[in-house]
């Protein structure tokens, strides 16, 4: 438990990061790269990624007081797993060896398993 809670707390911080990275990403409108920060804010505010995001990030630590440390508490960060999959398909489609990102794909894959 004594290195739990430090590990948590540093994940916990790279998905803060990971926000705050997001509100500086820009997107596609009609074709045109939209670089405005009120807009990229604005457009991650309204898309369901930053509610996932924030749901991430509840603070269950809470609970811990109530019941006791439970790792299932922390099952809410398994959502941001949609990252995981996004980044595959963004290096797949832009490299130029695709073949060698399945496949570590498909190794990491089975080790998983």
């Amino acid at each position: 438990m004594v290195v739990w809670f430090p590990l948590d707390y540093s994940a916990d911080f790279i998905y803060l990061l990971d926000i705050a990275f997001h509100f500086r990403t820009g997107f596609l409108d009609d074709g045109v790269l939209q670089t405005d920060p009120q807009k990229m804010r604005l457009h991650y505010f309204n898309s369901t990624t930053f509610y996932v995001d924030m749901l991430c990030l509840l603070p269950l630590d809470f609970l811990y007081l109530s019941l006791g440390f439970k790792s299932l508490l922390r099952s809410f960060r398994l959502v941001k797993v949609y990252r995981f999959w996004e980044f595959l398909d963004r290096t797949e489609r832009h490299t130029n060896y695709p073949n060698v990102v399945r496949t570590v794909a498909l190794l990491h894959y089975l080790f998983v398993i």
